[in-house]
């Protein structure tokens, strides 16, 4: 049975389950679909990139004279491709977690043992309810001025 971690966004409170292991999804069709699903994770870097080098990988493969030179390119750029997806596969889930927890998701349950199993496995540190909810009233504490001042307007 496949273990999930569950993310939560502390203000919307969306949540997105993450599975802990192989991305079969990544290891698919990241290629398939010219990096659509890094984009739906929010890996737009990793997914411009994939888009980017399955268009030179068309490009190139199309712009050949021969039937024969097309399929030598072919060839030469299966392997680079199988080797990315198979490196999205594997790091795919871990990206996308870390990712999420970079843009202020939490674990739904920081205690739990797929989440401890998780922290373990991608090498991110542990942190109690006790912990979060510290960090929660210290955010909480920073005041922000309700209103900045223009800085178009010069007539302030």
């Amino acid at each position: 049975m496949a273990t999930h971690v569950i993310l939560q966004h502390p203000i919307t409170k969306e949540t997105k389950a993450v599975k802990v292991g192989f991305s079969w999804v990544l290891f698919f069709f990241s290629f398939m679909s010219y990096g659509t699903p890094l984009f739906l994770r929010e890996l737009h870097h990793l997914g411009a990139v994939v888009a980017g080098l399955m268009l030179l990988f068309a490009v190139g493969i199309l712009s050949q004279p021969t039937v024969i030179d097309a399929l030598t390119a072919i060839l030469l750029c299966s392997p680079i491709t199988f080797g990315i997806e198979l490196w999205l596969g594997i790091k795919g889930n871990e990206m996308t977690v870390k990712n999420y927890l970079q843009k202020g998701w939490r674990f739904l349950e920081p205690d739990s043992v797929a989440t401890k199993h998780a922290r373990y496995k991608w090498g991110l540190p542990e942190i109690s309810e006790q912990q979060v909810d510290s960090l929660e009233t210290s955010a909480q504490r920073v005041k922000l001025p309700k209103t900045t001042p223009n800085l178009l307007n010069r007539d302030q």
